[in-house]
């Protein structure tokens, strides 16, 4: 930590120094930054609940966070991680003042929870605008370090766009940024040289041992600071507050997060596809299959339909479109442009809400049943891209984004970042290939069940194999 806060501010005096600033320049930034940093921290309070230890018979342990007041209603947004399983938290200030506050819902998938306190002078932490954030913009980040409390670090944006997992589940639009992430701070603000919250503190890249391990370890079991990594130094992510305000809203007005669905299986358009470039097309995606009444069919949209547009906004990727829909509100009405054997088409689609649970999950499973007779694989694949991590080793390859609980890729050991570069035995050279592998596989396979692979895995291919 320490080197990456010098880090940080050795490039804050570099940057105002090769600009010209003289030392009265510098003294009023620094002023201007503590100013901030003073106010901010009024906005972010710790977040406690007494769980058990498991390892120790239930010994009751205090698992701490941070959290942001986000309004004057005394609504608090904090990490899932905190109020998973407990009805009631316990907050407390950076002026020492200490209340319950009830859960009113968690979103698991994005780690975010809102929970809601009777008291009436908090101060909410002003709100920005995160598609304005720039690589290079200064941020701090501010939180609750191993309990140490409104602990605030430097730093600056890294990255934007980035798409890290959680859960084994893709997280996209996420921004990366230098300011120093340790346990306790998952929840805290980002915010930016105005003051603004632009992100809420998320984690930091790698896994490393759990939190709970590291208590065990040092015999510190009473007050358990936990958070989702620790891993890699300089390397954290922020939940973007553009993301992050339907969610919170959804889950103030519903109790939980409501996600929009079309139905559809689909691929992003990239220059090895020969249709989508014969059509003119250098961007958007292709509809691989669609659900059985499912949204999409309904509206009139066919495998192999060239999607471009979603509701105004330009298509760029898979996984775009699907951040779009997941954040349309059920009901709604959007119209979605597009290409169908080179003629302009458009589409009036009225979004469904996602299946959540599992009967829900499995019913849409049953609809995808036929594209993998009598045993199927379960992945959300994509060509190998730079986006991907494409290199010169790995020129081709289907690269795995989700994979399905229950599957054989699960059973399989399959993990998202995976680039599968055989089946049985067969070279893959992209998603599109995988899926027709998988559909013309013999009829001893099918009755078998049976999935060999060859996948690139963190620089080394290894086989994995069904049975």
């Amino acid at each position: 930590m320490k080197r990456s806060l010098l880090f940080s501010l050795v490039i804050l005096l570099t940057a105002v120094l090769t600009a010209g600033a003289t030392a009265q320049d510098i003294k009023a930034m620094e002023q201007h930054m503590a100013t901030i940093a003073e106010t901010v921290r009024q906005s972010i309070v710790r977040v406690s609940a007494e769980r058990s230890w498991p390892k120790t018979g239930g010994e009751p342990f205090t698992a701490s966070y941070s959290g942001v007041i986000w309004d004057d209603d005394g609504h608090i947004v904090t990490a899932a991680e905190a109020a998973l399983g407990v009805a009631k938290v316990r907050v407390e200030t950076v002026d020492g003042r200490c209340f319950d506050a009830k859960v009113l819902g968690v979103d698991d998938v994005t780690n975010t929870a809102v929970i809601q306190a009777d008291v009436k002078d908090l101060k909410p932490l002003p709100h920005g605008d995160s598609s304005t954030v720039r690589i290079g913009h200064w941020v701090l980040a501010v939180g609750n370090p191993f309990g140490f409390m409104g602990s605030v670090s430097y730093g600056i944006v890294s990255g934007v766009g980035r798409q890290i997992e959680r859960n084994g589940k893709p997280l996209w639009n996420m921004i990366q940024i230098t300011a120093p992430i340790n346990p306790g701070d998952t929840g805290g603000a980002v915010v930016n040289s105005r003051g603004e919250m632009i992100g809420m503190i998320h984690s930091t890249y790698g896994r490393a041992p759990s939190m709970e391990s590291f208590w065990l370890g040092t015999g510190l079991r009473r007050h358990h600071v936990a958070s989702s990594t620790v891993a890699a130094e300089g390397i954290n992510f922020a939940m973007p507050i553009n993301t992050l305000k339907p969610i919170v809203e959804q889950v103030i007005q519903h109790g939980e997060v409501r996600r929009g669905w079309l139905g559809v299986a689909i691929q992003t358009i990239t220059p090895a596809m020969s249709e989508p470039k014969r059509q003119g097309l250098d961007t958007g995606v292709v509809v691989a299959r669609v659900l059985a009444d499912s949204p999409a069919v309904k509206a009139g949209i066919e495998p192999g339909d060239a999607l471009t547009l979603y509701d105004g906004q330009d298509i760029k990727s898979t996984a775009q479109l699907i951040q779009m829909v997941t954040a349309t509100r059920p009901g709604k009405s959007v119209e979605i442009k597009g290409r169908r054997a080179g003629n302009p088409v458009s589409f009036s689609v009225t979004v469904d809400q996602a299946p959540k649970s599992k009967p829900d999950f499995q019913a849409m499973m049953d609809d995808l049943m036929p594209l993998f007779p009598n045993g199927w694989l379960g992945v959300h694949v994509e060509n190998v891209t730079p986006e991907h991590g494409g290199k010169p080793d790995v020129p081709h390859g289907a690269v795995v984004v989700e994979v399905l609980p229950g599957s054989p890729a699960e059973r399989m050991g399959l993990s998202s970042g995976d680039v599968i570069l055989k089946l049985n035995d067969k070279e893959i050279h992209n998603a599109l290939e995988l899926k027709q592998r998988v559909l013309s596989r013999s009829p001893e396979d099918i009755a078998n069940g049976v999935f060999k692979m060859e996948v690139q895995r963190e620089g080394k291919r290894v086989s994995i194999s069904s049975k």
